[in-house]
């Protein structure tokens, strides 16, 4: 099925175009502006809701519109629907539109009037705020270094996890009753509550002398959702709590404040490096290495404007999910290094994304990443500065998602996945902690392939000698501490793929558990139909690599893609 999904580029769109995909529809992802990255199958087009021309010629052959565009876009949707004969719209809609919040008019309570009077088979997704970790633009009532409260009243919100949203979503576009529902995660957390669980100072005033604070209470004083439709008519139930929810969003706002309304990056606090689904989208000139023979089902192109390339671990190539996994892990390591230590943001983007390649299934990091982080000048200073607090005070944090990882069998499917994916991303996020803390002393990305690991069986592919660290009481001790952690995160995302293996084996969608080695992560999550024929192929595509012998480090050169041996 073709599905048309509006604001694409937000979180909450590329939750459900990342879902979608998986599942084997045909993505149509729409926005004003292209992606920063796209899983692979799915297909941007550049337009804005608001131009119904646009809008129609994107829809063309679509039988069903996700829309989480602004609601300006509404009638036009609406509309666009009409034309191309697209039978069915799901709409993430906001709780507001009840009219139950002090007779708060909001613009979402006019867009539902309009999909209700267009007669298109809807389904309206009502909403609280939403959170978790990937929010690219977190709320600024959540991450405000204060949060301020109106004394005499208490405000309690359901907040909904963007993991849960984008699984609804993608569900009600494929089947479902139409009509309004309620979504949100049945428990709600009084506003000191939240404030605690962020991190964040909290203050009551007095009405009386903050009368801004009151018109903010009146506008965001969610009313209470009736979440019976959605569990006993759709059969669904958010994996996350609200309070869950809210201690993922730390993640988010590690590093960023909202000031007077604007977004604030605070410089020795290490960010968290945002998950965005699929490969990166660069319009940066790239080739793909020439050795000589047929290039690897999962290699990456090497950007001309950086091609150097040096391989992290051994000669050997990896099978498909070890591989898919640390392309993740290394890309958001070289981002992070990137945000950590300053540098162009368009530098940041490009080089980071092309932080790591996959050449003939074997793992390449790109050398230009420790050359801009050796030339970042006095925002190293900074972060030298406060790196052993910040790994403190991170690693609590981690902790917790080991808690939440400790036992995999007592998880329904969906709390698997999402605990799957939480531990995958503070991998990430660690692997960019420790790699900060090598730049800082004078190693490199790729000193770091001791900590490589292979799945599902949690031991190292390459039995890398790891780096002779000694506990100087600096950076070196604070980075030992990152290293244990990713560790113990990889050792917990091992038994998590583990697990998910033996319930594919329950399902009959594998013959072997180990045969989702040969899986790339976005197949472990959804397994596509021929499994057998495809794990037969990738094990036949690891062993003709195998034969393969490559340098060490090479240089990707002009149009042809011939390397450079340096």
């Amino acid at each position: 099925m073709r599905v048309l999904v509006t604001g694409a580029t937000g979180v909450s769109g590329r939750g459900v175009v990342e879902r979608l995909n998986r599942a084997g529809h045909e993505v149509v992802a729409v926005a004003r502006r292209p992606p920063l990255a796209l899983p692979a199958g799915a297909r941007f087009v550049g337009a804005d809701v608001t131009d119904l021309a646009a809008l129609t010629a994107a829809m063309d052959g679509c039988e069903v519109v996700c829309h989480l565009a602004p609601v300006s876009g509404t009638a036009n949707v609406c509309a666009a629907m009409k034309r191309t004969g697209a039978r069915r719209l799901v709409v993430a809609s906001s709780a507001l539109s009840d009219g139950a919040n002090l007779g708060h008019v909001t613009d979402t309570a006019a867009a539902e009037q309009v999909v209700l009077d267009s007669g298109v088979e809807a389904v309206l997704a009502r909403t609280g705020l939403v959170v978790g970790r990937n929010i690219d633009q977190p709320l600024a009532l959540l991450a405000a270094p204060v949060i301020v409260a109106v004394k005499g009243v208490e405000l309690r919100y359901q907040l909904l996890h963007h993991d849960d949203l984008g699984r609804f979503l993608a569900i009600a576009c494929e089947s479902g009753p139409p009509g309004v529902v309620d979504v949100a995660p049945p428990d709600a957390l009084p506003l000191r509550q939240i404030a605690q669980l962020l991190g964040r100072k909290y203050v009551e005033t007095s009405a009386t002398r903050a009368l801004k604070a009151i018109e903010f209470a009146w506008k965001h004083d969610l009313p209470g959702m009736d979440t019976t439709r959605l569990r006993e008519v759709w059969g669904f139930e958010c994996a996350w709590s609200t309070a869950e929810g809210v201690a993922d969003l730390r993640r988010a706002v590690s590093g960023v404040s909202a000031v007077a309304g604007r977004r604030v990056e605070v410089p020795w606090r290490l960010r968290f490096p945002t998950h965005r689904p699929g490969p990166p989208v660069s319009t940066a000139a790239n080739r793909w290495p020439d050795f000589g023979a047929p290039a690897g089902e999962l290699d990456s192109p090497i950007p001309l404007a950086y091609p150097t390339v040096s391989r992290l671990g051994g000669p050997a190539p990896l099978a498909a999910l070890t591989l898919s996994t640390h392309l993740q892990l290394l890309r958001a390591a070289s981002r992070g290094m990137l945000d950590a230590f300053g540098g162009a943001p368009e530098v940041r983007r490009e080089l980071g994304d092309a932080g790591a390649a996959s050449i003939a299934h074997r793992l390449y990091v790109n050398d230009d990443v420790a050359y801009a982080v050796e030339h970042s000048g006095g925002r190293r200073r900074v972060v030298g500065r406060a790196y052993g607090r910040e790994v403190d005070r991170i690693a609590g944090w981690a902790a917790e998602s080991l808690e939440h990882a400790a036992n995999p069998a007592a998880c329904s499917d969906a709390r698997l996945d999402a605990v799957l994916g939480r531990v995958l991303d503070d991998l990430a996020w660690f692997w960019a902690i420790a790699a900060i803390g090598a730049a800082l002393g004078g190693d490199e990305l790729g000193d770091l392939a001791h900590l490589l690991v292979s799945f599902p069986d949690g031991v190292s592919p390459n039995a890398a000698p790891a780096a002779d660290l000694r506990d100087d009481g600096g950076h070196s001790r604070a980075r030992m501490r990152a290293e244990r952690v990713v560790r113990a995160l990889a050792q917990a995302l091992a038994a998590l793929v583990r697990e998910r293996a033996d319930r594919l084996l329950v399902a009959g969608a594998v013959r072997d558990p180990a045969d989702v080695a040969h899986l790339t992560w976005e197949e472990l999550l959804v397994p596509p139909p021929d499994l057998t024929d495809l794990v037969k192929t990738r094990r036949a595509e690891q062993q003709r690599l195998a034969a393969l012998v490559l340098p060490s480090t090479m240089s990707v050169n002009g149009s042809s893609g011939a390397l450079t041996v340096r």
